[in-house]
């Protein structure tokens, strides 16, 4: 069997491995973190008196705390009933109505919060502290076997199973695909930013001994018919929403969810009887640095990629692909964020066929962390792994 190694910049596995948190954590503050005058925290009692409605805060027309507000104030809460994952916004509008008050808000950064101030959180990750699996219709999620070189604390690892129906219609099974696999994941999370006058100044996010595996296999059965060109389509697999990391920065609640989404994506021209397997595996430290407007890669990957099975006996073509969404959720707003894609193609021009390997990945920083977005590409990949002749 054919093995493909490359090294790769790949922050976009950073996040794919930023998946849950332990109680292992460091926090430390310097002195001098302060807040913004304009920012006002929601506590407890004021989030059990305020009711959301989508952007919009609603309050009674007595409250105190809703005459003090004024356009361009900040509002920062922690994790609760009605925040799971923090909150921050700003003050768009002010308005009365049948007797409310309504505060409109907007989506905030996070420096717009923050004066001046330091945070370093050191994480051990693991498994335990999933919050939920969010699964689309018709998926199935399998827990697997760790591979047993990952000799971290594992944490994630599934399997995957869903079925395409090309036509939509479940009392027809010749046009269906099966799309499979599993992904474990085993990492440690170093963080760590600084603010001054209200400007983000650096932020470092590395992940230390990363230990990355996964499968993708696509198959039809003997059966199988359909016609068509399948047009590239993406589907959501599974959304997984971890357990938030709260800090506290001088009064101001800094709520850190990881957060991935899994989905599959597909087209080609099909035929029956087809199965083609890909594994891959991720090894090393990876981050992202930013310091004054300079971002600096954390480069220390090695990827490895391999195929496991192929077979067809008619002429086809698939491209097969499952991007994995990571992301970090500051207050409730996505700050940090990657898509890393692995995938196959598989052509069969009878008697002869080839068996490709893909991997693409982008990352990058939202406005809600600084003042502007910021995405670079930092992998665009493939090879013909094997080829042959039936």
């Amino acid at each position: 069997m054919k093995k493909v190694l490359i090294y790769v910049i790949l922050l976009a596995t950073v996040l794919v491995s930023l998946i849950s948190t332990s109680c292992t954590q460091k926090v430390v503050y310097k002195p001098q973190d302060e807040q913004s005058s304009k920012t006002k925290v929601l506590d407890t009692q004021m989030l059990s008196a305020v009711e959301f409605r989508g952007a919009d805060l609603v309050f009674s027309q007595e409250s105190e705390f809703a005459k003090t507000l004024r356009i361009g104030d900040i509002l920062a809460a922690g994790v609760s009933e009605k925040t799971p994952y923090g909150y921050l916004a700003k003050v768009a509008s002010i308005r009365r109505e049948n007797g409310k008050i309504i505060v409109e808000t907007e989506n905030a950064k996070l420096e717009e919060a923050i004066k001046d101030g330091e945070v370093k959180l050191d994480v051990i990750l693991t498994e335990k502290n999933i919050k939920s699996v969010e699964l689309a219709p018709g998926v199935k999620i399998l827990y697997e076997e760790a591979p047993l070189w990952i000799t971290n604390p594992i944490s994630f690892n599934r399997g995957y199973n869903y079925i395409v129906d090309l036509d939509k219609n479940p009392a027809t099974t010749y046009d269906q695909v099966q799309i499979s696999g599993n992904i474990a994941i085993s990492s440690r999370l170093k963080f760590e930013a600084s603010f001054g006058s209200f400007k983000v100044k650096k932020v470092n996010l590395e992940f230390v001994d990363v230990m990355q595996s996964g499968s993708l296999r696509v198959s039809t059965s003997p059966n199988f018919s359909y016609n068509k060109q399948i047009p590239l389509f993406r589907y959501p697999i599974a959304t997984v929403n971890y357990a938030p990391v709260t800090m506290t920065v001088f009064g101001i609640p800094l709520v850190i969810t990881p957060r991935i989404t899994i989905y599959f994506s597909l087209n080609g021209g099909l035929s029956a009887n087809l199965t083609a397997q890909i594994q891959q595996t991720l090894t090393g430290n990876v981050g992202l640095s930013y310091d004054s407007g300079k971002f600096k890669p954390i480069n220390g990957l090695m990827f490895e990629l391999s195929p496991i099975e192929y077979q067809g006996g008619a002429n086809a073509y698939v491209n097969a692909e499952v991007p994995i969404s990571g992301s970090v959720v500051l207050n409730g707003i996505v700050s940090a964020y990657c898509d890393i894609v692995g995938g196959l193609g598989f052509v069969i021009d009878y008697p002869y066929w080839s068996l490709t390997g893909r991997a693409y990945a982008v990352a990058g920083l939202d406005v809600s962390l600084i003042d502007y977005s910021k995405e670079f590409k930092l992998l665009d990949w493939s090879q013909v792994l094997k080829s042959g002749r039936f």
